[in-house]
């Protein structure tokens, strides 16, 4: 049987039900919120490695020369795990829009790799045809045949046979390819079959040896162009998706603690109401130790459901969440399950939420000397001074809404400080965008083109590529250069060594100029000129240092004549045209690109300028707009403002209905007020003045609030998010939109919670509140 003093615990609880349930929600919405965070992070950290593991990504893919056989690996080359030939080629496909770069992977004979293995759908078949892997079959818009233009001019029709699941593939939103992978049928057709261009490797962990993979494919004749990592793949997953979710981990846990210190004023309000009550029990002899079990008790039950309900919602917000992620960066699907860590974090956070809440109100009640429980309740022994008489002014309505505002002055600057706070996350990621917009429009800036085309041609060929499109109408004037792989490393050789993109750039070209950071560009100097993600790779690089260039046999030293900003597309090295050409003789150039008239015909550029190459019988192996370079840019930065974003919502969204439910209890006390007001003749204009005008003043207090918390947040977020994504913090460019729309935002909030309760009191009679 419950004892009498526990059962009044509960019977109190359903009489204050309304501040249980805002004190409740308010815990329930920051505790899920962590847990769904938390999760969310855990779940897709575990389908980065699940798809890695199941699919037996490769550490290093080595690109080389097309071979027929690979006699074998030797045996004795450090952590060497497992090795598999492949043989993928660039190919264009006819779209409604022109064509679309395409790379295609050869599927062996039983339809099954060992490196880098692939889910059928529905099947491994045997017909001649291809298949497409998943996110490039929905850029495609799930053809049923497909019009391939191979290296070479050859084209061919080719049935759509299914799709596959890849996930060692980057979407193709993100990168402007699609991916292919054709049958052995269809290859033999196409005089395709029996040779190879790639070798896929894995390593035992932590014991990867690339260099020595190099020189045992060299050993037997293969020559290897480069070699690339697979961190070099996954930008997107770990280094953005990560840093995004730990960012927003980050900020929930500060909502966190600001929803603690607002569930322990709102307590102090509930046990206030309770001063009598706990007075009359110590009168009678129930001891501090019997009290304290009452709540003690009561609050066990409310960890209990806020345990239940915080499991329940995070779970399945947290399983959503992930299977987005998942979808859309082409992962497995993550399992059903729920971290046991987190869950024993949530359940510990359901229990001490609530019970350290209420141990400081209580306690501090409970100390009190009984007399004064049992008095006014508000410390009726405290002597009442005189005060002077006011001038008329004071009974204005402006400074009557301004002393009714203050009179629960903690209560609504802790609620205004967790609004504040879901505003601040707003006006910052306002703010974010125009900085991030200011680098996507300086990268555009870098660009003095509308169009490229990867070629494959013989040296001193590309003069008759650039007639070609020079004819075509809308060109203005185009450019030829050779852009290759290299090997960089430090002089001295550390044993680090880059992988980076090699372009042989005119000195005096005006198609590219992008943002120095550091020096010089090339035609200022006779060094080259790195961007600031091979600095970042090769750390401590700054310009007047030498680095080692490798490109296929041949090596030399370089000084480091300028560094570049990033452009998102990995590491990069530049160097003039002349000094390429003395070093390693004149080599094709294999990179057209076109600057457009004024009318900036783009897309009917690209479709005419590749039928001219096609006409004089130059291989096209790729082609893009800058319009679309920068637009997939754009893609990969919205994900990162939507998430913000979102946590920004739910943060204000917390302070909002504790905002609301604290201006309906602020009416509701004030009830008997408001009737008298009524009774003496103020018209009901006038009362929703008075309530406005202190809706107005918090509403004030919070934009100011959230304006002053949103810059050093944005300093934060710019600063982690910059490093992330261009090894950089972003410029620091305030947005003014953020606080415009905060502002208009915190009015329309603060007006529509004091509009309603109000509301509800006028059509009730005045009696009832007399």
């Amino acid at each position: 049987m419950i004892p009498v003093y526990l059962k009044k615990a509960f019977l109190d609880a359903r009489k204050e039900q309304k501040h249980f349930l805002l004190i409740m929600l308010t815990i329930l919405i920051s505790i899920s919120t962590a847990g769904f965070l938390l999760n969310t992070k855990y779940l897709f950290e575990n389908s980065v490695e699940e798809s890695r593991l199941q699919n037996n990504n490769a550490d290093f893919t080595f690109y080389t020369e097309p071979f027929q056989q690979l006699p074998g690996l030797p045996e004795q080359i450090a952590g060497l795990s497992a090795y598999e030939p492949k043989f993928q080629t660039q190919a264009r496909i006819r779209t409604e829009k022109g064509f679309q770069n395409a790379d295609i992977t050869a599927l062996p004979e039983n339809g099954k790799f060992e490196i880098d293995k692939i889910h059928w759908k529905p099947a491994i078949p045997s017909a001649k045809g291809i298949f497409i892997e998943e996110s490039s079959f929905r850029e495609l818009r799930q053809p049923k045949e497909l019009e391939i233009s191979l290296p070479g001019g050859i084209t061919h029709y080719l049935p759509v046979l299914g799709q596959v699941k890849d996930t060692s593939r980057i979407p193709a939103r993100f990168t402007g390819t699609v991916y292919l992978y054709m049958t052995q049928g269809a290859l033999e057709d196409l005089g395709l079959s029996e040779t190879y261009n790639r070798v896929a490797v894995t390593f035992e962990e932590n014991q990867a040896s690339p260099e020595q993979v190099v020189k045992a494919l060299e050993e037997q004749g293969i020559q290897v162009f480069r070699f690339a990592g697979s961190e070099e793949l996954s930008f997107i997953r770990e280094r953005l998706a990560g840093t995004v979710l730990t960012l927003l981990i980050s900020l929930c846990l500060t909502a966190v603690f600001l929803c603690f210190l607002l569930t322990v004023q709102m307590f102090y309000r509930l046990i206030e109401n309770q001063r009598l009550d706990i007075g009359i029990q110590r009168a009678i002899g129930s001891s501090r130790l019997q009290i304290l079990s009452q709540y003690a008790a009561l609050l066990t039950v409310m960890g209990a459901l806020l345990f239940l309900a915080a499991a329940v919602i995070s779970y399945y917000g947290s399983q959503f969440s992930a299977a987005v992620l998942a979808e859309n960066l082409n992962l497995l699907k993550p399992d059903e399950h729920y971290s046991l860590q987190i869950l024993l974090l949530i359940g510990l956070l359901s229990f001490l939420f609530p019970l350290c809440s209420a141990c400081f109100p209580l306690s501090s009640m409970l100390r009190q000397p009984v007399l004064l429980l049992l008095g006014s309740g508000q410390g009726a022994a405290a002597p009442l001074k005189k005060k002077k008489a006011r001038s008329s002014f004071s009974f204005r309505l402006s400074t009557l809404a301004a002393r009714n505002a203050a009179r629960k002055k903690l209560q609504y600057l802790f609620t205004i400080t967790l609004l504040s706070f879901g505003g601040a996350v707003i006006i910052a990621s306002f703010s974010l965008h125009h900085s991030l917009s200011s680098v996507l429009k300086n990268m555009e800036n870098a660009f003095h083109y509308e169009a490229e085309w990867g070629i494959r041609s013989e040296a001193g060929s590309s003069s008759a590529a650039e007639r070609a499109l020079a004819a075509v109408t809308g060109v203005d004037s185009t450019e030829s250069w050779t852009v290759r792989n290299t090997k960089v490393s430090e002089t001295p050789d550390n044993g680090t060594n880059v992988n980076a993109l090699f372009h042989a750039v005119p000195a005096e070209s005006t198609f590219f100029r992008p943002n120095i950071i550091e020096g010089n560009w090339i035609s200022g100097s006779t060094g080259i000129v790195i961007n600031s993600d091979l600095k970042n790779k090769l750390t401590g690089l700054q310009t007047g240092d030498e680095v080692t260039l490798t490109i296929g046999q041949r090596t030399a030293s370089w000084e480091i004549a300028g560094i570049a900003e990033s452009h998102l597309k990995g590491p990069a090295v530049f160097l003039s045209k002349s000094e390429y050409e003395s070093w390693l003789g004149i080599s094709p150039e294999n990179r057209l690109l076109v600057k457009a008239d004024e009318r900036k015909d783009v897309e009917n550029i690209m479709i005419d300028g590749e039928r001219a190459l096609l006409s004089e019988g130059i291989t096209v192996e790729h082609s893009d707009a800058v319009i679309e370079m920068t637009g997939r840019l754009g893609a990969v930065i919205s994900y990162l403002l939507y998430g913000i974003m979102a946590a920004g919502c739910l943060f204000s969204l917390l302070g909002i209905s504790n905002l609301m439910m604290a201006f309906s209890a602020n009416v509701y006390d004030r009830r008997k007020e408001i009737a008298i007001l009524q009774s003496l003749g103020a018209p009901h204009s006038k009362i929703y003045m008075l309530f406005t005008l202190e809706a107005f003043l918090i509403s004030a207090s919070s934009w100011l609030a959230a304006s002053a918390v949103s810059v050093p947040m944005f300093l934060y977020l710019a600063r982690k998010l910059g490093e992330s994504l261009f090894q950089s913090p972003l410029p620091p460019l305030f947005s003014p939109y953020g606080y415009k729309i905060w502002l208009l935002i915190s009015i329309l909030i603060c007006v529509a919670a004091s509009f309603k309760p109000v509301s509800s009191i006028f059509r009730q009679a005045l009696r009832k509140h007399l």
